[in-house]
């Protein structure tokens, strides 16, 4: 069965992208989040935080619920603190829009099955 860690690091997961999503709430453009740099902070430190809690999963869990992107979401943590002054905001912007947005509803739905 799974640790009772990969079902506090899969909230906290969805913790981080709800946050996420209610900071672009006002955010209408790519432009406007990269202006709005407290905005633009908080969304890299949650992306960071997710990618962190994605590598504690077990690898049991990983491979059971290999359809996610694990790794993708470590490689995001490790290009936001390794290259942060280079980082690319279109690539955060096109992760926040696109790719969190299934994250979140696989997970929800990794969660209420292990969690039966």
């Amino acid at each position: 069965m799974f640790k009772q860690n990969d079902i506090a690091n899969l909230k906290n997961i969805i913790w981080a992208i709800d946050k996420i999503e209610n900071s672009l709430k006002s955010i209408e453009s790519i432009e406007e989040l990269v202006q709005n740099e407290e905005k633009f902070d908080s969304i890299i430190i949650k992306l960071m935080n997710i990618g962190e809690s994605a590598d504690k999963l077990s690898q049991e869990l990983k491979n059971k619920f290999s359809d996610v992107d694990w790794k993708g979401m470590y490689k995001m943590r490790n290009i936001i603190t390794h290259s942060y002054h280079s980082l690319d905001e279109s690539i955060v912007w096109d992760i926040t829009r696109n790719e969190l947005p299934q994250d979140k509803i696989q997970i929800i739905s990794i969660l209420s099955e292990i969690e039966k």
